[in-house]
């Protein structure tokens, strides 16, 4: 009763995540298969940096923020306008020709502080952007180390999971053969079929693990493991 439960459960919180409305219209396939992933920490950490949206967001900001202060600076300096036309005018023909060319120079004597404030402003938003930014990076590498981490623990699971299961059929099937000859219990038959469900039921998790360990490492890195040819 639980196991179902928690299947209706799995289905509905999948409905939600894919923003579904209606009922699930397609049955989820197995797929608990243990894939060899062979990717160095230091480049899932390198494509995590090149992928992780906050720190693209953080470097886009310092570049906008830099190009801003600079954009500010140049208030201090005086600004040069020029300009020119060239008509015909008159009453009688042929028209007179007539140039007018022209320029200013406008010099921004005082303005009340604002554009040293406002330089001010962007420095410090710089100084912010410029201790987020290494703080970000040193999150993802954590992230990323500690989620290939996880996938090695998952697959080295996976690989002790199935020796139990091996093992559990090996003691069934002693246990059967003594029970056929009357040399065992229906109890010591009984711990055996007991076993090897148990071992079933810890290589499916072991699986289970595995696959949500890749995920978190996916999500780590900011893109799929798959893109990288790291499927082995």
């Amino acid at each position: 009763v639980t196991a179902r439960n928690n299947v209706a459960v799995a289905r509905e919180t999948l409905r939600n995540s894919m923003g579904l409305t209606k009922p699930l219209d397609f049955d989820v396939v197995d797929t608990l298969e243990a894939r060899q992933i062979e990717l160095e920490s230091e480049k899932a950490v390198a494509i995590a940096y090149d992928n992780r949206p906050e720190l693209q967001s953080l470097l886009q900001q310092r570049t906008a923020t830099e190009e801003q202060i600079a954009s500010l600076q140049r208030d201090y300096l005086p600004s040069v306008l020029g300009g020119g036309n060239y008509n015909w005018a008159g009453v009688d023909y042929p028209l007179q020709e007539n140039w007018n060319i022209g320029a200013s120079v406008t010099v921004n004597l005082f303005n009340g502080g604002l554009t040293t404030a406002q330089i001010g402003e962007a420095q410090a938003n710089l100084s912010r952007l410029e201790y987020a930014t290494p703080q970000t990076r040193q999150n993802i590498a954590m992230a990323v180390r500690q989620a290939g981490r996880d996938v090695q623990q998952a697959n080295e699971s996976i690989r002790v999971s199935r020796k139990g299961l091996q093992s559990a059929r090996e003691s069934l099937s002693l246990a059967e053969g003594r029970y056929a000859t009357g040399a065992g219990s229906i109890i010591e038959l009984t711990d055996a079929q007991a076993a090897l469900t148990s071992a079933e039921a810890s290589l499916v998790q072991s699986l289970y693990d595995y696959q949500t360990s890749i995920a978190a490492l996916e999500r780590a890195m900011g893109r799929s493991i798959e893109r990288e040819g790291a499927q082995g």
